[in-house]
């Protein structure tokens, strides 16, 4: 789940290609489900640590992303986020098989919530694959939570399927993110708080895999287009 903080540093990387500085009061108006002092405070919490970069007072100080946001994944919620768009495929599938006890159903649990942080799907029970590139990462975590044996990874070049667009529908359900995405896009005006529903939705699948046309590009430039327009 997105704390206060993860939303805020999305918002902030969503303006920092376009060089933009962000009024203070414009961030507030963005996150108005919350209270101001809350996102005053996590604003502040962000410039100690060194995350953004502010200048002036007030509701009108400005505020920028300082560094790239790849920089601070270090959240679970991240962990697919960081091949965005332009990541090139290499054609692998990463296939996840375990096959854990009842008895030990918190480890079970655990495995499954970073496989679904790092994009993998359940193929079928106790099978889960993704087209990311994150072997390593899977073998890491497994070590971290000192577990061996019941868990296979592995990797291939081809599943045996009729179709993998096919596949990565159904398994990801895109249309249904693609259509959220064209709502945005074709709608009414929208907050960044709509965008951001769907974007955590989107397993950010390379487009060899994509519906046709995907609308997540139109979206995003869309509500910076509107964000620039309230920022003049």
């Amino acid at each position: 789940m997105l704390t206060l903080k993860d939303k805020l540093l999305l918002f902030l990387d969503l303006l920092s290609d376009q060089e933009i500085f962000c009024p203070r009061r414009f961030i507030a108006q963005s996150f108005s489900s919350y209270k101001y002092s809350a996102v005053d405070q996590r604003l502040r919490d962000l410039a100690r640590k060194g995350m953004v970069a502010s200048s002036g007072r007030g509701n009108s100080g400005l505020i920028k992303l300082k560094v790239p946001l790849t920089e601070f994944w270090k959240s679970e919620v991240f962990d697919r986020r960081r091949f965005g768009e332009g990541w090139q495929w290499d054609g692998l599938w990463r296939i996840v098989l375990f096959d854990i006890a009842e008895e030990q159903r918190k480890v079970r649990d655990s495995i499954r919530r970073k496989l679904k942080s790092l994009g993998f799907a359940m193929f079928q029970k106790s099978v889960w694959i993704t087209p990311f590139d994150v072997a390593s990462q899977m073998s890491s975590f497994l070590k971290k939570i000192g577990l061996k044996g019941p868990v296979e990874i592995l990797e291939g070049k081809r599943l045996f399927v009729e179709n993998e667009k096919t596949l990565a529908d159904k398994l990801w359900d895109l249309k249904t993110v693609n259509q959220s995405y064209k709502r945005l896009a074709e709608g009414e005006l929208f907050s960044f708080e709509d965008f951001l529903k769907v974007k955590v939705s989107d397993p950010c699948l390379p487009k060899e895999l994509l519906i046709r046309p995907w609308y997540a590009t139109a979206a995003e430039a869309r509500l910076k287009k509107f964000i620039g327009t309230e920022l003049i």
